[in-house]
């Protein structure tokens, strides 16, 4: 989906990429505790490791609503790994990256953890949401 974003200069259209990306550097600053995934489980990418920006942004949903957006991803974390730790460093970044791009609207991001990693994976349904208000 594309979001489109006005301003004095004119209209800019962000594209799935760009949220794609984002979220792929969120994910690798968990530390390798988090790897990206899709709805139903199974890992990106080899071993989770090297997903490529296609991979990722057909498994997230964007939405724009009134007076924000809604982003939803997957993801598969490391046995072990604190599960508020690990999805409070991805939600932060991700946070912060979206209200520099889109500062007077406000945000709502679901992270799914679908699965823990181990020597195989345990599936999981854990959603864990977070919402925030504009900066303006």
């Amino acid at each position: 989906m594309t979001i489109e974003r006005k301003n004095n200069l004119g209209t800019i259209k962000l594209d799935d990429y760009i949220f794609a990306q984002i979220i792929q550097t969120s994910l690798s600053k968990s530390g390798g505790k988090a790897f990206h995934a899709s709805e139903k489980g199974k890992l990106l990418g080899s071993q989770g490791v090297k997903s490529s920006i296609g991979e990722i942004s057909s498994n997230i949903r964007i939405r724009e609503e009134a007076d924000k957006y809604v982003i939803e991803f997957y993801v598969i974390t490391l046995f072990g790994a604190s599960i508020r730790e690990t999805t409070n460093e991805i939600l932060d970044y991700i946070e912060y990256e979206m209200k520099g791009l889109f500062p007077g609207k406000g945000g709502r991001l679901i992270l799914r953890i679908v699965g823990i990693k181990s020597k195989r994976i345990a599936p999981r349904n854990i959603k864990v949401v977070r919402e925030y208000e504009s900066e303006r």
